[in-house]
């Protein structure tokens, strides 16, 4: 659900102030994702900045494991390559 990690990377970044909060269903994703985190954390304690707020879990799309009322917002990338619409508009 968040391929490689870079929207919620980048949210962190942008927003220090919040916590963001991704999930996948497939364990060679998390792995790669948890890896581009770890990534940007090194990069970013030898500027003495601080950690990035992420946290990845393991999840269905389809059955998010989330309270009502939990979640402010949810932005998403549509799958890369595939069309939405058979029309151009």
């Amino acid at each position: 659900m968040c391929g490689s990690g870079a929207i919620p990377i980048q949210a962190s970044v942008c927003w220090p102030q919040t916590w963001n909060i991704c999930g996948e269903i497939h364990h060679r994703a998390m792995e790669k994702i948890e890896g581009n985190i770890n990534a940007v954390n090194e990069q970013r304690k030898e500027k003495m900045q601080p950690q990035l707020g992420i946290d990845v879990f393991k999840w269905d799309a389809c059955h998010l494991p989330l309270a009502s009322h939990s979640v402010d917002v949810f932005i998403t990338d549509l799958p890369f390559g595939k069309r939405v619409f058979k029309i151009p508009f």
